[in-house]
């Protein structure tokens, strides 16, 4: 059903995006790391944190939405 692959898909996002960005913040522990890079990691990891939240948002709203069109 739609429905079930809507969910799963938004799932699936936020725990991409939360894996990942654990990934950054491990690699931005290397102090040996450029400026530049530092500042390119810093940005994907403010990126990575902003996604989890936009994706939650919609999938509560969607969530709500298909809870009305059961009752």
């Amino acid at each position: 059903m739609v429905v079930d692959l809507v969910e799963v898909s938004i799932e699936v996002a936020i725990a991409n995006a939360t894996s990942i960005g654990s990934i950054i913040s491990k690699l931005l522990e290397n102090k040996s790391l450029e400026s530049f890079e530092s500042n390119c990691l810093k940005n994907c990891s403010w990126l990575y944190y902003l996604a989890r939240p936009c994706l939650q948002g919609p999938g509560e709203a969607f969530e709500a939405k298909n809870t009305q069109l059961l009752v």
